[in-house]
């Protein structure tokens, strides 16, 4: 690393962790702090969960997995490029609705109906709820403070391996049933209303009223006297315009990043499994996407971890492009290892899906905060910044579902007619629920 760009890194970090952050972590409550990365924490969980049983939701057919990819991020795509251009003029209560409904009755879809089209629905629907909510909360955090910030995005990292273990441990080590592992878990959206309602509500006003109650937490004002609303709608559009050309790159950099990661894990290793793992093919995916979840974990939760050591230690990668290209490569190595089969132990495997995830977790939390740097004093434009920002993730996971639906048959196909153990050319058991063979014993 080259002294310019350590100099470059380093004033960053001490405009985000010194002179920013920690005076931030100072003046906020530390409930609003835990409320966010509860908010995080719960709304993760339910789409690691969904990532950890989709060969389970997808059992007893040859539907490609990616076909799972592309339900869950279409509505994803579809809420993050609309729904920030409105956020601001839409109540917080009507956006957290839905989050709470949809996230709940798509479990229960997935959960308690055996044919496929009726899962692959409330894939669609619980991503609806993720959707929202993720685009509300990481605006919403805008009105508080980086730590909020920081504080969602780990508890996003949390939620992600905490999903992926619990479904483990309940169906591979407890031997429950996969529709019921679900149903266990699926009231705790409700949690996030009761968090929400004794949290301080603060809200987007004008610079004068927002100073006499909320001083200090930085606000820009939606509406001026003696503006018209055609001048006031154009210069909102204008404002808007000019804040996507300035986080475009950023935008892109997690487009790629994305893309890598989500087809990695749902359209090449979905294909690897090894006749001298210790489990079947089936548990081959689980622990996959437990091993990855935990890189994306501490991925997500590493600028906490180093706030909680020291208020001033933190450290953001500015030039998230490099992420992404690292994310690339490993996509393409990952691809060659499944079509010429050239490492023989699951641990390499495992050990790169780790990389994978803690690639992934830290383009997410750095990309946001890199955002944040460019709009520190206007808490409106930090909130469209960061809700615009949402829509790289959800293309490059929507693109990556659309690829691997040719990726992963190839794949899969190839394996079948070079090698000799068929049966380890597919991480999904085709015989039912929950047929890990430690539960059959």
């Amino acid at each position: 690393m080259d002294e310019a760009y350590l100099s470059k890194s380093n004033t960053v970090v001490n405009e985000i962790g010194s002179s920013h952050s920690s005076t931030a972590r100072e003046r906020e409550k530390p409930l609003h702090v835990f409320i966010f990365g509860v908010f995080g924490f719960i709304l993760q969980i339910f789409f690691s969960v969904g990532i950890a049983a989709s060969q389970d939701i997808l059992e007893e057919t040859y539907v490609p997995t990616p076909v799972l990819l592309i339900s869950a991020s279409l509505p994803f795509f579809v809420i993050t490029s609309v729904l920030p251009y409105f956020l601001l003029q839409v109540p917080q209560k009507a956006l957290l609705a839905p989050v709470v409904f949809l996230s709940i009755v798509g479990v229960l879809l997935y959960a308690l109906f055996e044919h496929v089209i009726i899962r692959i629905l409330g894939v669609v629907v619980t991503s609806t709820g993720v959707a929202i909510g993720e685009v509300t909360f990481v605006s919403l955090s805008a009105l508080y403070t980086d730590s909020a910030m920081s504080a969602y995005a780990a508890g996003t990292g949390v939620g992600f391996i905490t999903g992926p273990l619990y479904y483990a441990a309940m169906t591979t080590i407890i031997c429950v049933p996969p529709e019921t592992t679900m149903l266990i878990i699926s009231w705790t959206p409700l949690i996030m209303l009761a968090f929400y309602a004794v949290m301080e509500k603060r809200y987007y006003t004008s610079e004068k009223k927002a100073a006499s109650s909320h001083q200090d937490v930085a606000y820009s004002p939606l509406f001026e006297e003696n503006v018209t609303p055609e001048k006031r709608t154009a210069s909102s559009w204008a404002q808007k315009r000019h804040l996507i050309m300035q986080n475009a790159h950023l935008a892109l950099s997690f487009f790629v990043g994305y893309f890598s990661e989500f087809l990695t894990l749902n359209g090449v290793v979905t294909t690897l499994a090894f006749p001298d793992s210790p489990f079947d093919p089936r548990s081959h995916f689980v622990y996959y996407a437990c091993v990855f979840m935990l890189g994306e974990c501490i991925g997500r939760s590493y600028i906490t971890i180093l706030g909680l050591v020291h208020k001033t230690l933190t450290f953001v990668i500015t030039r998230t492009w490099i992420l992404s290209a690292i994310l690339f490569t490993l996509l393409v190595f990952l691809t060659l290892c499944s079509w010429y089969r050239f490492i023989h132990t699951v641990w390499i495997a495992l050990l790169l899906c780790f990389l994978v995830g803690l690639l992934a977790g830290s383009l997410y939390v750095n990309t946001y905060l890199v955002a944040s740097v460019r709009e520190t004093d206007d808490a409106t434009g930090k909130a469209f910044s960061r809700a615009f920002l949402s829509v790289g993730p959800s293309a490059g996971v929507l693109l990556a579902g659309f690829v691997g639906l040719v990726l992963e048959p190839a794949l899969r196909s190839h394996c079948i007619e070079t090698t000799l153990f068929s049966e380890f050319c597919f991480t999904r058991s085709l015989h039912g629920w929950n047929r890990t063979t430690s539960c059959l014993q």
